[in-house]
């Protein structure tokens, strides 16, 4: 028997109480938790274990007229991983280096370097046979998310026209860059338990739905872009050029069907993504426009009555003095008319004419045909040009700008403005994006004034300065320019802009097609010469796919001979 029976049964009954006081307070907090606090307790252990996934979308696609695809997103993985349970788990990272193609000192810098990140990318955009590659080491803590990369069909073809995106696919030229809120996709989002190993393995509740691109339907037609492309890259090689590019435009609707530009890139491939490369120049490049520009000098003077078109004008001696500058000619033409101005590409006969002109109505109209003012193309990198205004004019700016030196115009506005002369006077603006609502355009010149113009440029081609212009069965109507250019603070001979203008058929244009070449060192430098043939080339192509009924020139052509523009 115990020598101390009540002490003992106290103890006893003390433990009890103890142990139903713990119970009691353990059962409390747990009906508690499963009664008052479900929701909370719920939410936190999800949120262990909770991630946002987005959801990676397309790109908007960039089609031409036809619906042909010039631009499209496409799917692709990339490598990512949580870099403290790779550094954690000791995972085997000279294996994960040697497959994804990058030095292991690299890769393990960067895993120190975001060691306190619980997301990185070892490596964006990879190849199916390198995923699967990677998936075969079996790493637990490598996981694999898609994304898409842009890639273009035509390659070189149309590269700075649709230009090219980062890898986050943000446009950084061309159409992409323009267009960049329409065509980048609206991303969306859920939310996904993961596993320990950072797996995905349910979805937990939606979230945002993500909206792809807006897809862009161009105006461009890929089969003339191409020859004109082709073409142009033919020019620029063989006459040795710093550049070149051409313009093709339906008249009509004012739709662009080509802008091809030389030199060119591939925007598949970012090693070839060099200013010097991907700069579109038939927008950015600004050069002063020469004698295409003397047909709208003799419109001025037609719809002024200072002229008839079968007005003369003496131009001997072949040169003519206007204060302190001498206006020259080639050769000495003596007695020409209007239209004999033109097809030889007479300075002193076209200056004459200007200077019977008031200042503010040839600064209006050039005006009013877009010289000076941003063109609105849709593109990046477009520039406005330069257009004096006449209160600043001196007696010798008027006679320079006759003959297109004293302004500046890109080729875009070049061709801008030549559509006033194939539209029968109407200023009407280019169209790039063919969903987008045509331009209103403006009446600058009278049509009966701006028809007898295409009637004389008829004659440059068929007896002037642009017989390399001529197609067999059309009738063509074309302006040649080769203007100095400014070299170190002055004009220098040997640096020269070659151009051509020409519209198809003459009486009644239904195309019109704009030629630049830039500083060509070999094989001639003339407009007529370097520019006009490329015309010749493309343009017979380009009538047979839009099926342009022929209109022969008259059966003889007369040999006659002027600047060789």
């Amino acid at each position: 028997m115990s020598p101390h029976p009540d002490k003992n049964r106290w103890r006893h009954y003390s433990l009890k109480l103890l142990l139903f006081g713990v119970c009691g307070v353990l059962l409390g907090r747990l009906l508690y938790l499963q009664v008052w606090e479900t929701e909370h307790l719920k939410t936190r252990g999800y949120s262990a274990h909770l991630k946002t996934l987005s959801q990676a979308l397309p790109r908007g696609d960039i089609l031409d007229r036809n619906g042909r695809i010039l631009a499209i997103s496409t799917p692709i993985s990339s490598v990512w991983a949580n870099p403290q349970k790779l550094l954690s788990e000791n995972e085997d990272v000279e294996q994960l280096a040697r497959l994804l193609r990058i030095p292991e000192t690299q890769l393990r810098n960067k895993i120190q370097k975001h060691a306190a990140r619980q997301f990185i990318y070892l490596k964006r955009h990879i190849s199916p046979a390198m995923e699967n590659a990677v998936q075969q080491l079996g790493l637990r803590n490598i996981n694999f998310q898609q994304e898409y990369q842009r890639y273009y069909p035509d390659g070189d073809i149309l590269g700075h026209v649709v230009g090219f995106t980062d890898i986050d696919e943000n446009g950084l030229e061309g159409i992409e860059r323009t267009f960049n809120d329409l065509l980048r996709a609206k991303q969306g989002y859920a939310y996904v338990t993961r596993d320990n190993a950072g797996k995905a393995v349910d979805t937990f509740k939606p979230g945002i739905d993500g909206v792809k691109g807006t897809a862009i339907h161009l105006t461009i037609d890929s089969r003339i872009q191409y020859l004109a492309q082709r073409e142009l890259a033919s020019t620029f090689e063989h006459h040795q050029a710093d550049s070149a590019a051409m313009i093709i435009v339906e008249v009509d609707s004012g739709d662009i069907l080509a802008i091809a530009v030389q030199p060119g890139f591939n925007p598949n491939n970012s090693q070839e993504r060099k200013s010097e490369l991907y700069r579109n120049r038939a927008i950015s490049d600004v050069f002063e426009p020469g004698s295409v520009l003397k047909p709208f000098i003799v419109a001025m003077a037609l719809e002024a009555g200072t002229i008839l078109p079968d007005t003369t004008i003496n131009t001997s001696p072949g040169y003519w003095q206007v204060n302190d500058r001498t206006i020259r000619d080639l050769h000495d033409y003596g007695e020409l008319d209007i239209s004999g101005i033109l097809s030889r590409s007479s300075n002193v006969g076209i200056s004459k004419i200007a200077l019977e002109l008031p200042g503010s109505l040839v600064w209006s109209k050039l005006d009013a045909c877009g010289f000076g003012h941003f063109p609105g193309a849709g593109l990046s990198g477009e520039r406005s040009g330069f257009l004096p205004h006449h209160s600043q004019w001196y007696p010798t700016t008027q006679t320079s700008l006759a003959f297109g030196y004293g302004l500046s115009s890109s080729l875009f506005q070049l061709t801008q403005a030549y559509m006033t002369i194939a539209t029968d006077g109407i200023s009407r603006p280019l169209r790039l994006i063919k969903d987008a609502t045509p331009g209103k355009g403006e009446q600058v010149f009278q049509p009966k004034v701006i028809k007898t113009v295409r009637t004389m440029l008829a004659d440059v081609v068929e007896n002037g300065t642009a017989k390399r212009a001529i197609i067999p069965g059309y009738r063509i109507a074309g302006k040649t320019g080769t203007s100095t250019k400014i070299h170190q603070g002055g004009y220098r001979r040997g640096h020269y802009t070659a151009l051509f203008a020409g519209m198809v058929p003459a009486e009644n244009p239904e195309l019109l097609a704009v030629v630049m070449v830039d500083e060509p060192r070999e094989n001639g430098y003339y407009g007529g010469t370097v520019a006009a043939p490329v015309f010749a080339r493309v343009m017979p192509e380009v009538l047979r796919w839009l099926h342009v009924a022929p209109q022969p020139a008259p059966d003889k052509i007369m040999a006659q001979t002027g600047n060789p523009e």
